[in-house]
């Protein structure tokens, strides 16, 4: 973490919201976004919508740490492997065999 951030941890006063955008923009890794939040929850505006400015450096950081991500599901199938159990409830197993010459075995479905 660079230093600048970890001063957030520290600063008793509040950065302006265009300070902390520009901070969020060159964050590097997710410490850096984690102490903007820290600062923010420290001070009372993280997502509170009375302050417009904080509020949309609050959505940043939320749609930054819930991105979606697509699925391989192909991927997927060869990771895990689905069973049922004795309730019939449908749980993954991770598949031992997991790689090029993964066989999901039609007959324990």
């Amino acid at each position: 973490m660079r230093q600048y951030y970890g001063a957030l941890y520290q600063t008793p006063y509040l950065y302006s919201s265009s300070a902390l955008e520009r901070y969020f923009n060159h964050a590097k890794d997710e410490d850096e976004v984690k102490a903007i939040q820290h600062h923010m929850q420290r001070h009372d505006v993280y997502d509170e919508p009375s302050y417009d400015g904080f509020m949309k450096v609050t959505k940043l950081i939320q749609k930054d740490q819930f991105e979606e991500y697509e699925t391989d599901w192909d991927e997927l199938e060869t990771m895990f492997k689905p069973f049922v159990q004795w309730d019939g409830t449908i749980r993954l197993r991770p598949n031992r065999y997991a790689g090029k010459n993964a066989l999901i075995e039609s007959e324990e479905f």
